[in-house]
């Protein structure tokens, strides 16, 4: 506690510019609010409690909003979905699939791995859970790709 009451006398006694003074102000004008489980019941809930935290949470929270606002817009933009990464390979080809077969995106930009992975499993082979922690020269050994 001795550590808190030191850093808010040092702080207080730091001279700053009126510019700088109204620059800090502005940066500390919103606090965030954690987030209360009790009080969500859907989703809209939560993302709209999103808005109030922190890093990824907040991001969250503006994507689903720009998301909305394409949605509605009488103009329905053209919605492009960017892939990149283990996507098909981490599971989610059906949820890919579903959003192109629903009109939910209207063009998909994509790395060539992407499509090598739904290339892969249209020919019937599958990819398998297993730890980060695995080493790759053992996975080598045993013929096994990560």
């Amino acid at each position: 506690m001795q550590l808190l009451k030191y850093f808010k006398k040092k702080i207080d006694e730091i001279e700053l510019k009126e510019e700088d003074l109204e620059l800090r102000e502005k940066l500390l004008s919103h606090p965030i609010i954690p987030l209360d489980l009790e009080k969500i019941i859907t989703i809209k809930d939560l993302v709209e409690n999103w808005k109030n935290c922190g890093i990824q949470s907040r991001n969250l929270a503006e994507c689903a909003m720009v998301y909305e606002n394409m949605l509605l817009d009488e103009d329905r933009p053209t919605i492009f979905l960017g892939l990149a990464g283990a996507l098909i390979a981490g599971g989610l080809r059906k949820v890919i699939s579903d959003m192109i077969l629903k009109g939910i995106v209207d063009v998909i930009v994509s790395t060539g791995a992407i499509l090598y992975q739904d290339y892969y499993i249209a020919q019937g082979y599958k990819h398998y859970k297993a730890s980060s922690n695995i080493d790759d020269e053992k996975l080598r050994d045993l013929y096994i790709d990560r």
